[in-house]
């Protein structure tokens, strides 16, 4: 098919186009028809008619928020795996009471391997 430079953007942007929320679907709609909104409007239900959108995009969360849910994991982390933890501590403590973990012995020295022949 031949297409026009402005068919070809138009098509580029329709394969690139990933909704996210219902209003975002329809300001696509009214843009790819140029502001024909009985298009648009038959173009948006063609679309919406198979997925299911939020009607507005989804609120990012704050920074604060994000922090706020990292400690809580972290918390909820400590709080199931608690008897694992002191375990491992102790086991430190231990080795840090002993000097540490024994040396490693060498083994005795063997005779030198004859020459290959």
């Amino acid at each position: 098919m031949w297409f026009s430079k402005k068919n070809k953007k138009m098509l580029e942007l329709m394969e690139n186009f990933v909704p996210t929320s219902k209003i975002q679907l329809k300001r696509f709609c009214a843009v790819a028809c140029e502001g024909d909104l009985e298009k648009a409007a038959a173009m948006y239900e063609y679309y919406i008619k198979d997925i299911n959108l939020p009607d507005f995009e989804p609120v990012v969360p704050t920074t604060m928020d994000q922090v706020k849910s990292g400690i809580k994991d972290i918390m909820s982390f400590i709080k199931d795996n608690q008897n694992e933890l002191l375990q491992g501590y102790s086991f430190i403590q231990q080795a840090i009471a002993n000097k540490g973990l024994p040396p490693i012995q060498t083994p005795p020295p063997t005779e030198p391997l004859p020459p290959i022949n």
